[in-house]
């Protein structure tokens, strides 16, 4: 019995154009998410807490407050 799945050419190129396009989105996804975190320091900084708790907020909503680079900014603070 041949279990071998046989997936036709343009379906492989379409997996791969779905997994490069979410590979590129993943990407912009946490730039942007490391730019505001960096935007809701400097707000907190500067006196603005309430502003900087509405983006801290709004990242966690989206699962997007934690990151690898969290230990580096930390670092650099």
């Amino acid at each position: 019995m041949d279990t071998h799945i046989t997936i036709p050419m343009a379906r492989l190129i379409e997996l791969e154009t779905a997994e490069h396009e979410r590979d590129i989105l993943r990407t912009n996804t946490q730039s942007l998410a490391m730019m505001l975190r960096k935007c809701a320091h400097r707000l907190k900084c500067n006196g603005h807490e309430d502003l900087s708790a509405d983006v801290v907020g709004l990242l966690r909503r989206y699962g997007l407050l934690g990151s690898p680079l969290r230990g580096a900014e930390a670092e650099h603070g």
